[in-house]
């Protein structure tokens, strides 16, 4: 006759979960990220272009006689005369220059003296110049073309890394209920049956 009923060992629901199984999932939390370029990352450099920020290569090229110079031909020189030189000789020396060449006529006064009848009247040689104009570039004629340089005003290159505002690249692997039960704890419990463990003498 058995006096004392032990029960049997085993496992299952009643014994409580054990273990769960594992996956990667996003209940695990992310364990890397995926890669891109932006602003999270930092700045690498600038882009390239040509711009003010880069300063002046070349300033446009222009005649100009007062900035750049100019160079000078002697065509020669008239007689002595009062009031100056004729419009028509001018107009003739002037096309003369124009035919070489050259750019403007210049008119030099000389050798001003007293004379005439009356001893009272002006009296001058005028010499002929025709003139060439100098070019040169100078930042009074404007920008031509500006440096190549990298500058924030040409936009920003960002560097590259791994980060959330990417995305998740790879999940943790966890043990979770919502994967499903992989095992129970071991337990004694009714449900297994029962041993006895003592017996009447």
């Amino acid at each position: 006759m058995c006096l004392k009923f032990l029960n049997k060992e085993g496992s299952g629901e009643v014994c409580g979960v054990a273990a769960y199984y594992s996956a990667r999932e996003k209940i695990c939390g992310a364990e890397s990220y995926n890669s891109g370029q932006g602003p999270v990352c930092g700045v690498k450099g600038f882009n390239k272009s040509r711009g003010a920020a880069c300063g002046v290569e070349l300033y446009v090229a222009k005649k100009d006689k007062d900035i750049c110079g100019f160079d000078e031909k002697n065509i020669g020189n008239s007689g002595r005369m009062h009031g100056g030189p004729p419009d028509f000789l001018i107009d003739y020396k002037k096309q003369e220059c124009v035919n070489a060449g050259f750019d403007d006529l210049r008119v030099q006064e000389s050798d001003n003296t007293m004379g005439g009848r009356e001893h009272n009247i002006s009296m001058a040689t005028f010499t002929y110049f025709c003139q060439k104009f100098k070019s040169c570039r100078n930042s009074s004629f404007g920008v031509e073309l500006y440096r190549e340089c990298s500058h924030p005003d040409f936009g920003t290159i960002y560097a590259t890394c791994e980060n959330a505002v990417f995305g998740v690249k790879n999940y943790k692997e966890c043990e979770h209920p919502s994967f499903g039960i992989k095992s129970y704890k071991k337990c004694r419990h009714e449900s297994f049956g029962r041993d006895c463990v003592e017996y009447a003498q």
